[in-house]
C-alpha cells in the first residue's frame, strides 16, 4: 500500500459503515442466543460464551495485528502462498488450540478442587468448549487472513478493518458454535 498516511477522516471513512454493520451483527449474535431457552437455562454454559468470545478475538485480533504489520512493512506479500502469512496463520492456530486446552484443563481442576456444581456434567461441559473454541478459533484465524489481504489489495487499510471483523463476526460465531455444540451432544 503506497504512501500510508493516517488522517481521522481516512479512518472514520473506512472504519465507520463497517462498525455501523458489524453492530448489526452483535445485534443478530444476541437476538440468536435469546431464542435459546435451553441455553439461557444452563448458567455453565451461559459463562463459557464470553470466555469463548474473549480468547476468539484475542487470538484473532493478534493475528491481524501481526498480518496488517507485515503487510505494511513489507515483511509479509498479499497472497496466499506467502510464507510468512501462513507461519502466522499456523501459529495463531496453535495458539488458540494451547490456550483453550490449559484453560479447559484449569476449568476442571478448579471445578473438582472447589467442589463447584454445574448443571450438566463436566466433561460435557469441556466438551462443548474445547469444540466451540476449535471451531472459533479456525474459522477466525480463516477470516482475519481473508480480510486482511482483500482490503489490503483494494487500497484500505487493514488495520483500519481487520479488528472490527474479527472480534464482531468472532462473537457471532462464538455464540453459534456453543449453540450448536449443545445441540449435538444432547443437552
Amino acid at each position: 500500500m503506497s504512501g500510508t498516511f493516517y488522517t481521522a477522516g481516512k479512518i472514520v471513512r473506512q472504519s465507520l459503515p463497517l462498525l455501523m454493520l458489524l453492530v448489526l451483527l452483535e445485534i443478530i449474535a444476541g437476538q440468536f442466543l435469546n431464542t435459546s431457552e435451553k441455553i439461557l437455562g444452563m448458567s455453565s454454559v451461559l459463562m463459557l460464551i464470553p470466555v469463548v468470545n474473549g480468547v476468539g478475538g484475542n487470538i484473532g485480533s493478534i493475528l491481524g495485528a501481526r498480518i496488517t504489520s507485515g503487510l505494511h512493512v513489507g515483511y509479509i506479500e498479499p497472497k496466499l502462498k506467502d510464507r510468512n502469512l501462513r507461519k502466522n496463520l499456523l501459529l495463531s492456530l496453535v495458539l488458540g488450540g494451547s490456550v483453550f486446552l490449559i484453560m479447559g484443563i484449569i476449568i476442571f481442576v478448579i471445578t473438582r478442587i472447589m467442589h463447584f456444581e454445574t448443571d450438566i456434567s463436566i466433561w460435557r461441559l469441556l466438551i462443548i468448549f474445547l469444540a466451540s473454541g476449535a471451531i472459533l478459533i479456525t474459522v477466525l484465524c480463516f477470516i482475519c487472513v481473508a480480510s486482511a489481504l482483500y482490503t489490503y489489495r483494494k487500497g484500505l487499510d487493514p488495520d483500519n478493518i481487520v479488528t472490527p471483523i474479527v472480534t464482531s463476526v468472532g462473537d457471532f460465531i462464538g455464540i453459534t458454535s456453543i449453540m450448536v455444540m449443545t445441540l449435538l451432544i444432547g443437552i
